[in-house]
């Protein structure tokens, strides 16, 4: 797996998983997904 991935999405909220052969991406319409900014420093 390369990527595996939960996003915002007009219907809900989109799960992609990529892998080296393709791509497999799921809404969902039951599941809202919502993300908030945040600041980050940049030092340890």
């Amino acid at each position: 797996m390369i990527l595996d991935e939960i996003l915002p999405h007009k219907n809900g909220c989109s799960h992609e998983l990529t892998f080296w052969n393709g791509t497999l991406i799921v809404i969902c319409h039951d599941l809202l997904a919502t993300w908030t900014g945040v600041d980050c420093s940049t030092g340890s």
